[in-house]
Parts: C-alpha cells; sequence; structure tokens
C-alpha cells in the first residue's frame, strides 16, 4: 500500500464474536483530505503515469487550480482514483470558502469521478461541502452495486458488495460541487506488502544515481529493502538499501522488501541503462518582437521532455559582435534576449551531469519595416473582385454577449468572398497581402473598421449563412506573405476580446492562421532585410567601386565616399567628399576610404542624383586597357593613387577607374595631390587584394603564384 500527502492510515483490530468463536480481523482506514492537500499547494500530487507533477493556474476569482488533464482516464495518486475521459477534473483552493475547495468538475452528465479498486466489504464516507448533488453510476465490475443512494449524502457510510470481485465507484456531478475528503475502510485478513520501486533519480556524465522506495505494508508498517546489481535474487544476506547508489554502467537492480521472515514482497527487477552520457535537448530560438535596425526580441526554450528526469537547463548566451557593440559572454539570459546590435549570439544550455548543447542565433541583418497592413481602416478598393459586401451594419457574430463588455455593439460593413465567382482562387491579394481562402467554400469574412475574423458557418454564393451545415471546426484564414528572409508580426484581438489584443511573431515564409471566429485579425506588420552591396576594401585603407544599385552613403564617421576630378590639364586630382545619406545612382564609380575589410551600403528604391565633380567610371563588365589613358586604384611604396594600366591588362567588373583622354606626362595620380611620371602598372589587380593568375580574387592565400598590387608573388 502506498502513502501520498493527502492520505492517512489508521489501522484498528476489531473483535467479533459469533457463535462462540472469536476471529482477529484488522480494520484500515484511509483517509484522503483533498481540502488539506489543496491548502499545500498540492506539491507532492503527481500523475501516475509519467510522474509529471500537476499543472497549476489562476482562476479570474482568485482560485488556485491544480488540473488533473490529458483528457483520458488517467489514474493518479496510488490508483486510487481517476477521471473519465470527457472532461477536465480540478484540485482546487480559494482561501476562506472551503465550499469552493476540493475535488470538482464542471456540469456535464458524461464527466465523472472514479474511486478504484474497491472489494467486497470496503466501507466508504464521502464528505461535500455544499448539499451534494452526486449519483452513482453503477458501473461496476463484476455486476454488483455499491449501496449508493441515487444522491450521495455527505458522511454517510455505504458499503461495498462485490462478492471478492473489485470494483469502482463513479460519481457524477450533477451541480457545480466539491468532494473535500473520502474515507475507505477496508477489512485486511492478511499483512502483505508490495515489492520497492526502482527509479533513477540522478546524472551525473556516464553514471547514474539510483533509488529505491520502500511501499508500507496494508497495515502501515515500513519495511527494509534489500537489493543486488549482480543480477541475482536479493535476500537478507544482501546489500541493506540506506541511501541512493551510483553505477557507471547498465546494471540490472533487483530489491525486495521485508517487514518480517512471513511478510515478503515479490522481488523487483529493473535495468538502468548507464556508460553514457547524455546530452540536453537543443535550444529552439524563435523572435518574439520585432524592430527595425538589428531590434528584436528572441524567446529560447530548451525541452527536456525526451531527456532523462527532465532536468532544467541554464540558459546563458555569447554575443559576438559584427560591427559596433560589445562582446560578451556567459549572459544568464533566462529564455529571453533583448538584441539591439549586429552580431551572433550562442546560446548554450547547461545541467549538472548532462553534456550541453547550444543554438546559434544570426543577427547580422539589418531589417526595416516595408509594409503595414491595417484591417480596421480597409476600404473597398483594396478587395478584389471576388470580395462582395454582404449588408450595411451588420453585427458581429457574438457582439451582443462576448464582444458587448468590452467594446460595445460592434457592427461594420461586412464582406465575403465568393467561391462561384469564375475568377475565384486558392489565394487572393488582400490589400497586398497573399490570403489562403481556399478551405472548401469556406469563406472568410472582412469587417471594415474593425479587424477581420473567420467565419462560424460556411457561406454561399450571396453570402449568407449555411447553418444547415454546421459550424466550421476545421478552416482557417492564412496569410503568407514575401520571402524566408522576411518576418510577418501579426496582431488580434483574442477571444472576443477576454484575451486582450495579442502579437504573433511569424519569421520566414511560415503562414499565420485564424482558427476560430472569436479572434479578431487588425494589423499585419512585414519586415524585409535590407539589401546591401559591399566593398571589399584592402590594407591600404582605400577601394573603388561600381554601384550596382540605388546605394545609400553610410552614415559612419569610419566609412567615406569621395569623388575623383582630373583637372584639365590632366596633371592633378581633386576629391570630393560624398555627405553621409546621400543616394548615389547605379552605375556610379566612387572612392571608398574606410578600414580594411568589407563596408556595406544599403540598397533603396529611392532615387540617386548623379555625383558632381566626379571622373570616376564604374565598370560595369571588365574593362581591357590600351596602355594610353586608363588609370586604377593602387599602392606604390607608401603612395596610394591611381596609375596608368599597361595595354591588354583588365580592369574587373566592379570597380571604377580613372579615363583620361589626350597627352599626359602623369602616369601615377597620387591621392594626396601629387601626380608622378613613374613606370605604368602591370595590372589593374593593384588594390591590396591577391588574386589568383584567373583573376579570382582571394583573402587567404595558400601556397602558389598570386599577383598582389600589381605584382606577380609567390605564397610559400
Amino acid at each position: 500500500m502506498k502513502t501520498n500527502l493527502f492520505k492517512s492510515l489508521l489501522v484498528a483490530v476489531m473483535a467479533i464474536g459469533a457463535m462462540g468463536w472469536v476471529k482477529a480481523q484488522n480494520v484500515v482506514t484511509e483517509t484522503y483530505e483533498f481540502l488539506n492537500w489543496a491548502n499545500t499547494g498540492g506539491t507532492d500530487f503527481k500523475f501516475t503515469t509519467g510522474g509529471e507533477a500537476c499543472k497549476t493556474g489562476d482562476k479570474e476569482d482568485g482560485t488556485s487550480v491544480y488540473y488533473i488533464t490529458n483528457k483520458a482516464y488517467t489514474k493518479y495518486s496510488l490508483d486510487r482514483f481517476a477521471t473519465n475521459n470527457t472532461r477536465d477534473f480540478y484540485i482546487r483552493y480559494k482561501a476562506g470558502r472551503p465550499a469552493y475547495t476540493g475535488v470538482f468538475c464542471v456540469v456535464s452528465k458524461t464527466a465523472y469521478f472514479s474511486i478504484l479498486n474497491l472489494k467486497d466489504g470496503d466501507v466508504i464516507t464521502i464528505k461535500t461541502p455544499n448539499a451534494p448533488k452526486f449519483k452513482s453510476t453503477n458501473v461496476l465490475i463484476g455486476g454488483k452495486n455499491v449501496n449508493v443512494d441515487d444522491k450521495v449524502q455527505s458522511d454517510k457510510e455505504y458499503t461495498v458488495s462485490t462478492t471478492g470481485k473489485t470494483t469502482h465507484l463513479d460519481l457524477y456531478f450533477e451541480g457545480y460541487n466539491c468532494i473535500q475528503n473520502i474515507t475507505i475502510k477496508t477489512t485486511v485478513d492478511k499483512e502483505e506488502v508490495e515489492k520497492p520501486t526502482i527509479s533513477v533519480v540522478g546524472v551525473n556524465g556516464m553514471e547514474r544515481t539510483v533509488a529505491i522506495t520502500a511501499n508500507k505494508g496494508n497495515l502501515g508498517s515500513t519495511p527494509e529493502i534489500y537489493y543486488t546489481t549482480n543480477n541475482e535474487t536479493p535476500t537478507k544476506a544482501s546489500t541493506k538499501y540506506t541511501k541512493p547508489f551510483s553505477i557507471s554502467s547498465t546494471t540490472t537492480v533487483k530489491a525486495i522488501a521485508y517487514i518480517s521472515d512471513e511478510v515478503v514482497s515479490d522481488v523487483e527487477s529493473n535495468e538502468v541503462a548507464a556508460g553514457t552520457e547524455l546530452s540536453l535537448a537543443t535550444p529552439v530560438a524563435s523572435i518574439t518582437k520585432m524592430g527595425e535596425g538589428f531590434a528584436r526580441t528572441y524567446s529560447v526554450v530548451c525541452n527536456n521532455k525526451d531527456v532523462l528526469l527532465t532536468p532544467i537547463a541554464k540558459l546563458t548566451y555569447d554575443f559576438t559582435p559584427s560591427g559596433e557593440g560589445k562582446a560578451t559572454s556567459g549572459v544568464e539570459c533566462n529564455g529571453t534576449i533583448t538584441a539591439t546590435a549586429a552580431g551572433t549570439y550562442v546560446v548554450t544550455a547547461s545541467a549538472e551531469g548532462y553534456t550541453s548543447t547550444s543554438v546559434m542565433i544570426d543577427n547580422t541583418k539589418e531589417y526595416e519595416l516595408t509594409k503595414t497592413i491595417d484591417f480596421t481602416t480597409l476600404k473597398a478598393e483594396d478587395l478584389s473582385a471576388n470580395w462582395k459586401k454582404k449588408a450595411e451594419n451588420t453585427k458581429l457574430p457574438g457582439s451582443d454577449t462576448q464582444w458587448l463588455a468590452k467594446y460595445g455593439k460592434v457592427v461594420a460593413d461586412k464582406y465575403f468572398y465568393d467561391f462561384s465567382a469564375e475568377s475565384a482562387s486558392a489565394t487572393d491579394v488582400l490589400a497586398g497581402l497573399n490570403v489562403e481562402i481556399n478551405k472548401d467554400g469556406k469563406a472568410p469574412v472582412l469587417f471594415t473598421g474593425f479587424g477581420m475574423m473567420y467565419p462560424i458557418y460556411q457561406m454561399n454564393a450571396d453570402g449568407d449563412d449555411l447553418k444547415a451545415n454546421g459550424p466550421i471546426t476545421d478552416g482557417k484564414l492564412s496569410i503568407a506573405d514575401g520571402t524566408a528572409d522576411q518576418v510577418g508580426v501579426y496582431t488580434y484581438i483574442n477571444n472576443y476580446g477576454k484575451g486582450g489584443t495579442k502579437t504573433t511573431v511569424v519569421a520566414g515564409d511560415k503562414e499565420f492562421a485564424l482558427y476560430r471566429f472569436s479572434d479578431m485579425l487588425t494589423k499585419v506588420e512585414i519586415y524585409s532585410p535590407k539589401i546591401t552591396e559591399t566593398v571589399s576594401v584592402s590594407e591600404a585603407g582605400f577601394a573603388t567601386y561600381a554601384t550596382t544599385n540605388n546605394v545609400v552613403v553610410p552614415s559612419d564617421e569610419n566609412a567615406k565616399v569621395m569623388t575623383v576630378k582630373v583637372n584639365a590639364e590632366g596633371t592633378a586630382i581633386e576629391l570630393t567628399e560624398v555627405a553621409a545619406n546621400t543616394v548615389i545612382p547605379a552605375g556610379t564609380g566612387i572612392l571608398v576610404k574606410a578600414p580594411a575589410g568589407n563596408c556595406d551600403f544599403v540598397v533603396t528604391s529611392d532615387n540617386g542624383t548623379t555625383l558632381a565633380k566626379n571622373d570616376l567610371k564604374a565598370a560595369s563588365a571588365d574593362v581591357t586597357s590600351d596602355g594610353t589613358k586608363f588609370f586604377a586604384l593602387t599602392k606604390i611604396g607608401d603612395k596610394v593613387g591611381f596609375a596608368l594600366v599597361e595595354d591588354g591588362i583588365v580592369i574587373p567588373a566592379g570597380k571604377a577607374y580613372l579615363e583620361v583622354s589626350g597627352k599626359t606626362a602623369a602616369k601615377f595620380f597620387s591621392l594626396d595631390g601629387e601626380a608622378t611620371g613613374i613606370n605604368s602598372v602591370k595590372t589593374a589587380k593593384a588594390d591590396g587584394a591577391y588574386y589568383t593568375l584567373e583573376g579570382v580574387k582571394t583573402t587567404k592565400p595558400i601556397k602558389g603564384l598570386y599577383i598582389h598590387n600589381g605584382k606577380k608573388i609567390v605564397v610559400k
């Protein structure tokens, strides 16, 4: 017989006289105090299946509720009680109101609370707080009945009569009532003890910690436990269990319980796997709040439900910036990361005894809000021709009941999708969003002025509700937009407004769906990554670039964009800085001054203006020099400037160059303004980077022959 927090046992010896003889019998009383248990918070109350603790929640009236869920015939508490599969039962506690504390259920003719494993002669007492209206269904194994009235009376004793067979009693809740305690008196002729329980209680690398739990005898005696780890049957000569122990390889543990030499349990055997390390589940990251730039909030969850002992992982992260920002490491995040700067986060899940796991969050993409649709302000012109207006000032479903308390009487223009139209399709463009609406003609309904929701009933071509077909239970309204890089933020009123306004963030090209008519979609925001063009800057600190799109000059004091102008005589050049945030048109040649590495330019759809004082030409394709007029950026000695490119040498696409017509003695225009007549450059690939002989650029040369700053070099 097991014990539990809210159960007590009382053993009495009764002398029963009959026809001149006396026989000793033991009467065991089990009392289940649901009221007292609820007051303790129920920390020891667990499901029998899986050992999962009861879930807790708070009702609006302040009642603490402990759910007995799973919607199944879930046994719990020593296999003494169960619920059926139609309704949830609860243990609940409300301070100062005992009439509302205990086991209860909502009104249902098909929901019941069962007392299990009753035997012939058992005496049951059920205490209820408020004139209960319980019914016995007499669903009893063996076909015999417990002598229970149609209406169970509180504190009245009822005797089980099953001719020795095990049975159970089902109590139906006819009203909103509670059971505060249940007492079961059982007559026991023979002392018995159940076999002990062997379980793993700890993990430490390849080792497992094993505990053995004794079950009290049916008369309340506490047994001694003996066990073996060599696959032999335990006896009193075996090791006596006193505390948990560790094993380092897979081991068969056997245990036996002794109350006396005559009262011995069966042998319990359990093969415990060990010798391998256990890894935590890999953390999963998702966006829960979206903003522009690099601002977003991530939720990180490490669900170890399938890991032995369901460990609770500690979550920490390391942050490595890819631009501005400070590197951090070992920061506890408690499942939430608020990002503000570009970089990567590595979130690590750890728990003592387990192998850690991690996930990387790439926060290097810069986002901007590219589309906002407010469903409360949609106009008829936002709808395709397949949307039809049903009627003026139509009430919303539930507007006189559910919506009324929070929003008042809600009426709006009501639109529906006509699936009978020749142009009707599986998806429709609604205010610039792709809306999936093809669910067997179950059209979504748009209420301008309030939002968008799914209807209760299927509609015909005239917008009439087809109530005869029954309510929609499997339909959905789905909105998917854009590419895998985009992020959608969906704002909706939840559960007639009872759940307030909620926001769901859906990353990538996944869909957002409204499944029930009590939710109302009010706004959709689409965030898209900013598209950039990258300029590779050499160690010399300069680079030329030919823009392929309209780009914005960075607002970075370390990155400067300049134009280059050759004087009329062809003897000198003038550099002019381009202001930050200037839009440079596509196909423009520019000079970039920045630290060595990559310098990103954001692509924009805004129109640009042709840069003044600029003789740089954009090489949209490879340009072959004629040896007389093409100048490319290079570094010679400690000087950086534009040098004459020899005949036949190719200026690669994507670079910018100068074309100086007419005769000039200068063969090198230094960026500091000096012009010289030094020898010409033999290659246009003189930007500080390394190129293979085929013209392929590389930042990490290995052994071989390369062109570097206009010269052939050998890397050994």
